[in-house]
């Protein structure tokens, strides 16, 4: 990967190190405790990578790593409430509130896929906060997982060893694709959810 920057080179390594085991740990701790820097979606491509043979169970592991840590942060915030949402901006938390009440699990759902900038952790810990009740909260999330780490996954078996050079290079269009993907999934959802509430209503 000669193209890659030094940083990114021995990123890479320290990553490929962690194993199985490593990524399940950034997972857990990237969405059930802190924002991991360079946390599970590039250590999910760096793996399938290296390994395509194994990428079934570097899929697995990172989005049950990620489900159980998403729970465990959601859990905490039913039970605190309100008091979990005092470090968010009051416009932030708005946004949320409004999103989990008129579109339920799409909201988590959507979120999961989301790539960074998007608050996922304001997402997760506002489902908790305003009662989302857990089967909806699961049923956005584990779907969600699974896609998001199968496509990055892909990413790094399709790209072979370019694929974190491309992460690194053209970091800005690839979000700015996915950006654009998750805008038409969201076109589509909410137009089935106002035509089934318009069937509903006749």
């Amino acid at each position: 990967m000669p193209d890659a920057p030094a940083w990114l080179l021995e990123l890479r390594t320290f990553l490929l190190a962690l194993g199985l085991p490593g990524l399940a740990v950034v997972a857990f701790v990237d969405s059930g405790l802190i924002g991991v820097p360079a946390g599970p979606d590039a250590l999910v491509m760096l793996l399938a990578w290296r390994d395509p043979s194994r990428a079934v169970f570097v899929v697995t592991t990172a989005a049950l790593g990620a489900i159980v840590g998403g729970f465990v942060r959601y859990g905490v915030a039913r039970k605190a409430g309100k008091l979990a949402l005092k470090r968010f901006d009051p416009e932030g938390l708005e946004w949320a509130r409004r999103a989990i009440d008129r579109y339920g699990m799409w909201s988590v759902f959507l979120a999961c896929l989301a790539p960074p900038p998007f608050p996922l952790s304001l997402m997760i810990i506002a489902a908790g906060a305003f009662q989302m009740r857990p089967g909806q909260f699961l049923l956005g999330t584990i779907p969600g997982r699974f896609i998001r780490y199968g496509v990055l996954a892909y990413a790094g078996i399709r790209f072979g060893n370019k694929a974190a050079a491309i992460l690194a290079a053209h970091l800005p269009e690839i979000l700015g694709v996915f950006g654009v993907s998750m805008a038409i999934v969201t076109f589509f959802v909410l137009r089935h959810q106002r035509e089934k509430r318009g069937g509903e209503s006749v």
